[in-house]
């Protein structure tokens, strides 16, 4: 897993995306990583990445660089 903000806020963000693809939304858990998601997300931002960095084009629906 990666120490870096952007890597933490991808990582939280593809496992709640497979969570909820497997449970769905009224999972309690899934509402927790989206939860955990969503911090990660803030914390990247204020270290002064962008939203398109967490959601870059090219890992979009498994295509990785």
């Amino acid at each position: 897993m990666s120490t870096t903000p952007i890597g933490r806020a991808r990582a939280a963000y593809h496992l709640a995306a497979r969570f909820l693809d497997r449970h769905g939304v009224e999972h309690p858990l899934a509402r927790t990583l989206l939860a955990l998601a969503d911090r990660a997300a803030q914390a990247a931002y204020k270290a002064g990445h962008h939203v398109h960095d967490i959601h870059a084009a090219n890992t979009h629906l498994g295509k990785h660089p």
